[in-house]
């Protein structure tokens, strides 16, 4: 079953500056010019996951769980996280 797909969308802002006031000191306050940038950034995700669930005679057994993710910020190729596990469940009844 596909999971949900689609953008996501980050802005944050840099800060850095031109002309240090005082040689090795490391502040913002330092610049005699100030400098910002407002950075908009744009990744998109896809995911997939998949689900086994199993029972014999009525008892459960263990069943294969597993979620892949693809993101386009990584490389091609080396852009897939893959997350295997194992879950089971019991229902009480009488």
């Amino acid at each position: 079953m596909p999971g949900p797909t689609g953008w996501i969308t980050g802005q944050y802002s840099e800060y850095h500056g031109r002309d240090i006031s005082i040689p090795g000191v490391q502040s913002i306050n330092n610049f005699q010019t100030l400098l910002s940038n407002e950075v908009i950034t744009e990744t998109h995700q896809f995911r997939l996951w998949r689900v086994l669930n199993l029972s014999y005679q009525n008892y459960p057994v263990p069943g294969p769980n597993s979620r892949n993710d693809w993101s386009s910020t990584l490389a091609q190729g080396n852009n897939s996280f893959f997350y295997p596990s194992v879950s089971s469940s019991f229902i009480f009844s009488g």
